[in-house]
C-alpha cells in the first residue's frame, strides 16, 4: 500500500491521493456492470459516477466558510478536474456567504458540444458531511457550465442566490434546498437548471435540436419554496432523459418545473412529487419549434392549491402543467410531442387519482398545436382549457433509467407524508456513518405551510430596488439561518473517513482504505459518504430490507406493567427480575409470499468491555401492540433460539439468521411476523440497540424474494 499526503495551494487543506488497496487482506470483488451514484439513486442520472471511479481519488476539506481562499468550498471546487475522481467533504458547518459567483467555466477551448471529455468532471460534493447544522451557501450564483460530466451534489442549502445552474452530460441532484432565489434566465433559477446543455448549448441561449442532446440528469428529494421573483422552479429541465421524483415545490410562483427539449428516443418524466401554493400555471411542458421535441411523463404527483392559488384564473385551475409548442406555419408534427398522464391527485379530482378525469388532459394551451399567437402562423390557438389532441397523448409510460429506473408509486398520503418529512437538505452523517435528523427552521415553516394550508400570496420582496439581486441586505441578514459550525470528525489519517467508522469496520483509526473496493463496486470512502454497509454486496436493494411496524423492550421488577414502546432503544439483559429486559418485534411481509434468505440486522453496543451473547427467538403470538405491551402481558417467545450472536464495544451493526422460521410463516400464509430476544446467560451489562424510533431501526433483510398477490 501507497499512500501519499501533501499540501498543494487552492486545494481545500489536505489533499489525499491513495491507490487501491484492501482494508484487511486482498479483496476480489466482482461487482455488476453498473452501479448508482448512491444506493437510493434511481432515473436518467443514476449512473453519474459510474466512470469516476475508474479515476485516482482525491479528498477536498472544506474547512471554512469563506468566499474564496485556502480551505473554502470555492478553493476546492477550482482544482476539479476529469483526470481524477474529485470527493469535498467538509469540516465545517456554517453559512457561506459567497462575495461573487462561483461559476466553473469548463473548457473555455471547447467551443461546440457535445463535448466527448468535459474538463470538469467525476465529482461528489457531499454536504452531509458537514457538521453541526450543515452548509447553507447565500449571496451569488452557483453555477456549473454545460462542459461537465458526472456530477453529484447532496444535503446542501441554497437561501437568497440569483439563477444558479448545473449543466452537464450526468447529474444528479439530491436532498437540495432552494429558496428566496432570483429569476429564470437562460438555463437557471431557484436552485438548478439541469439538463440544459441539450437545450441551450453552453446556457447562451443557442438553440440545438433534439437530436443533440446528451445530458442525463436526476433531481430527487429536493425541496424549493418561495421565490423572490416569479418563477421559483427549476428551469429548462432537458436534455436527452430527465428524472424528477421526490420533490416539494412550495410557495408563489409558476412553472414547477418548465421542461422542455426530450427527444423521442429518450424523455422526462415528474413522478411523486408534491406541489403547494402556485400562484401561475404549475408545471409545464414545452415544445417552442418543431425541432423541441416534448416527451415527458406526469405521474402520481400530488398539487395542492394555497393563499397564492388563485382557482378563479383559468391558468390556475389547471393545475398540472402547460402545453406550448409548434410556433411554425402549418402547425406541428404530433410524433413530436407526446405526453402521459397517470394517477396524479390535485383538486381538480377530488384528490382521488384513480378518477383520472378528462380534464386531466386540460391546461391552459395558449400556444398548444397552433401558431403561439403570431397571426400570421396556422392553425389558430386553442383556449386556455383546451384538452390535448388525441394525437399527443401517449398511451403508456415511458421506460427511462434503465437498471435504475425510478420505481414510481401511487401517491398515497403515506408517500405525500414521507416527501415532505424528507426532502431538502434534512439530514445529516454521523462519524461512524449513521444518520441524523436536521431541517433548518426554515424549511421546517414550509412544510407545516402545507399542512396547514397557509403561506405567502406573492412572490417576497426582500431587497429594494437599488439591491443586487440575490444579494443579502445588512436589515435582513438574520433571517437568513446560520447553521452551526459544529465539531468534525477526527479523521487520523485524513483519507476523509472518520477514525469512529474505520474503527467500525475493522478495529482501527487507519485500517481502512478510502479507494478499496466493496464487493458491490463502491469505493470504501463512498460506503461512509452514503452511510451504507460495506459487507452488503446489494446496498442499493431497499425491497430488501423492511423495518418493523412495531418494537418495544419490556422490564420486570417495578416496571413489569410499564411500556417503553416509544423508546429510542431497544434493550436485552439477563439478570434478577427486576433487572431483566427483553425485545420484541414486529413485521409486516404483506405481498411477500416466499424468501430465499431472511436476516435481522440490528445497530447495537454493549458499555465497558463485557461481551455479551444474545439470541432470538420466533413469536408465534402477533397480536401484541408497540405501545401496550409489558413485561406481564408479553407473548411468550418460541422453545428454539433460530441464531446467537456475541455483542461487545461500540454501536455496530449485527446480523442474525431467521430464514428458516420466516419461511415456514409465510409457506403457513402468515405475513404478520413477529421476533423476540433475550440473552441465554446472565450478565452485568446490558446490550442497547436503536429502535425504530431512531436513527438505525432494525431491518429484516429478505433476498430472492418471491411476491403474492396480496
Amino acid at each position: 500500500m501507497t499512500r501519499s499526503v501533501y499540501q498543494r495551494p487552492r486545494i481545500i487543506a489536505v489533499l489525499v491521493l491513495l491507490t487501491v488497496a484492501s482494508v484487511a487482506g486482498e479483496m476480489t470483488p466482482q461487482p455488476p456492470d453498473t452501479i448508482p451514484a448512491f444506493p437510493e439513486a434511481r432515473g436518467c442520472g443514476a449512473e453519474a459516477l459510474d466512470i469516476s471511479r475508474t479515476k485516482p481519488l482525491r479528498v477536498h476539506f472544506v474547512t471554512n466558510t469563506n468566499s474564496g481562499g485556502f480551505g473554502s468550498l470555492r478553493a476546492a471546487l477550482e482544482v476539479v478536474h476529469r483526470d481524477f475522481f474529485d470527493i469535498i467533504i467538509f469540516r465545517t458547518g456554517g453559512r457561506i456567504d459567497l462575495t461573487s459567483q462561483i461559476r466553473i467555466p469548463g473548457d473555455a477551448s471547447n467551443e461546440n458540444w457535445p463535448w466527448d471529455n468535459p474538463e470538469f468532471a467525476h465529482l461528489y460534493v457531499a454536504g452531509q458531511t458537514a457538521p453541526g447544522g450543515g452548509i447553507t451557501i447565500t449571496q451569488r450564483r452557483f453555477l456549473i457550465d454545460a462542459d461537465s460530466s458526472d456530477l453529484v451534489f447532496r444535503y446542501l442549502t441554497f437561501r437568497k442566490n440569483d439563477k444558479n445552474a448545473v449543466a452537464g452530460n450526468r447529474a444528479i441532484l439530491d436532498h437540495i434546498s432552494a429558496s428566496w432565489t432570483g429569476s429564470s434566465g437562460i438555463g437557471g433559477t431557484n436552485i438548478m437548471g439541469m439538463g440544459t446543455l441539450g437545450a441551450f448549448g453552453a446556457l447562451d441561449g443557442n438553440e440545438t435540436t433534439a437530436d443533440d442532446t446528451v445530458a442525463y440528469y436526476t433531481m430527487s428529494n429536493t425541496l424549493l419554496a418561495e421565490p423572490e421573483i416569479h418563477h421559483p422552479t427549476v428551469m429548462n429541465p432537458s436534455g436527452k432523459c430527465g428524472t424528477f421524483y421526490g420533490n416539494f415545490w412550495q410557495g408563489p410562483g409558476h412553472r414547477y418545473p418548465w421542461h422542455q427539449t426530450t427527444p423521442m428516443d429518450g424523455g422526462f418524466e415528474f413522478v411523486n412529487n408534491v406541489v403547494y401554493n402556485w400562484s401561475g400555471g404549475p408545471g409545464q411542458a414545452r415544445s417552442s419549434s418543431t425541432f423541441h421535441e416534448t416527451n415527458a411523463d406526469f405521474v402520481a404527483n400530488y398539487h395542492l392549491p394555497g393563499p397564492a392559488t388563485n382557482l378563479n384564473v383559468e391558468s390556475n385551475l389547471y393545475p398540472f402543467y402547460r402545453q406550448e409548442t409548434c410556433l411554425n406555419p402549418g402547425g406541428c408534427d404530433p410524433s413530436n410531442v407526446q405526453i402521459y398522464l397517470e394517477g396524479n391527485r390535485n383538486h381538480r379530482n377530488n384528490f382521488v387519482a384513480a378518477t383520472n378525469p378528462e380534464d386531466a388532459w386540460a391546461g391552459p394551451n395558449r400556444e398548444l398545436a397552433c401558431g403561439g399567437g403570431s397571426p400570421h402562423m396556422t392553425p389558430p390557438c386553442s383556449p386556455i382549457g383546451s384538452k390535448v389532441p388525441s394525437a399527443y397523448r401517449r398511451s403508456g409510460p415511458l421506460s427511462l433509467g434503465g437498471e435504475w429506473a425510478y420505481d414510481r408509486l401511487p401517491i398515497t398520503d403515506a408517500l405525500r407524508d414521507e416527501i415532505l418529512a424528507t426532502a431538502g437538505n434534512s439530514r445529516g452523517l454521523n462519524c461512524n456513518g449513521t444518520w441524523f435528523d436536521r431541517r433548518d427552521a426554515l424549511d421546517s415553516v414550509y412544510v407545516d405551510q402545507f399542512y396547514t394550508e397557509t403561506g405567502g400570496t406573492a412572490p417576497i420582496e426582500f431587497r429594494p430596488e437599488e439591491t443586487p439581486q440575490g444579494q443579502i441586505d445588512a436589515d435582513e441578514a438574520p433571517v437568513v439561518p446560520t447553521p452551526a459550525a459544529g465539531t468534525p470528525c477526527a479523521d487520523t489519517d485524513e483519507d476523509g473517513i472518520p477514525n469512529a467508522w474505520e474503527i467500525l469496520q475493522c478495529g482501527t483509526a487507519t485500517c481502512v482504505q478510502a479507494d478499496a473496493v466493496s464487493a458491490s463496486g463502491y469505493l470504501m470512502i463512498e460506503h461512509y459518504l452514503n452511510g451504507s454497509n460495506p459487507n452488503d454486496p446489494t446496498p442499493w436493494d431497499p425491497a430488501s430490507a423492511v423495518t418493523p411496524v412495531a418494537d418495544a423492550y419490556v422490564q420486570g421488577g417495578s416496571d413489569a406493567d410499564t411500556n417503553f414502546g416509544t423508546a429510542n432503544s431497544l434493550r436485552v439483559k439477563t439478570a434478577s427480575a427486576a433487572f431483566t429486559r427483553r425485545t420484541h418485534l414486529k413485521f409486516d411481509l404483506s405481498g411477500v409470499a416466499a424468501v430465499g434468505a431472511a436476516t435481522l440486522r440490528l445497530f447495537a453496543r454493549v458499555a465497558e468491555t463485557e461481551v455479551i451473547d444474545t439470541s432470538v427467538f420466533g413469536v408465534a403470538n402477533t397480536s401484541w401492540s408497540e405501545t401496550g405491551i409489558t413485561w406481564n402481558n408479553k407473548p411468550a417467545l418460541g422453545g428454539t433460539p433460530l441464531d446467537t450472536i456475541s455483542v461487545e464495544g461500540p454501536f455496530q451493526w449485527y446480523d442474525l439468521d431467521v430464514t428458516s422460521y420466516i419461511q415456514d410463516e409465510l409457506a403457513a400464509g402468515r405475513t404478520t411476523i413477529s421476533l423476540g430476544l433475550r440473552n441465554p446467560s446472565t450478565s452485568n451489562q446490558i446490550i442497547l440497540a436503536h429502535s425504530r424510533e431512531n436513527a438505525n431501526s432494525p431491518e429484516l433483510v429478505l433476498t430472492g424474494t418471491t411476491l403474492g398477490t396480496d
